[in-house]
């Protein structure tokens, strides 16, 4: 936990994450004698920083793990705020997806509508 607690307190935007990737690895080395809630954290708090750097599908891919780490422990300690990261990651990804839909459309509408515009003039 004190170390990803660390972790997450030396991630700033736009800076890599390997003191939690670092930290990961021990958790999935097994590294650990016994289960310990704490180690739940850990995953939440890597996908929380991925967030709010915008990387929103690493920060899916981690919740995920997270929520399979839980359920491979019977825990439900930061269960909810995993699902509660999902569904934000989600919503984020299809709100940058049709935000780039839409400016597409309009490139392309704005490109033909004054192509239009012109033939008509010239016809």
């Amino acid at each position: 936990m004190i170390l990803s607690s660390i972790s997450f307190i030396k991630s700033t935007p736009h800076t890599n994450q390997t003191d939690f990737e670092h930290v990961l690895a021990i958790v999935n080395a097994g590294r650990f004698t016994h289960y310990d809630e704490n180690i739940n954290i850990l995953f939440y708090l890597y996908s929380l920083a991925l967030y709010q750097d915008h990387h929103f599908q690493k920060a899916f891919a981690i919740a995920n793990q997270g929520i399979d780490w839980l359920s491979n422990h019977d825990s439900h300690y930061m269960l909810a705020n995993l699902f509660l990261l999902v569904a934000c990651t989600i919503k984020k990804e299809l709100r940058q997806k049709i935000d780039f839909c839409r400016s597409s459309f309009l490139k392309f509408y704005m490109a033909h509508s004054t192509a239009l515009i012109i033939v008509q003039f010239l016809i």
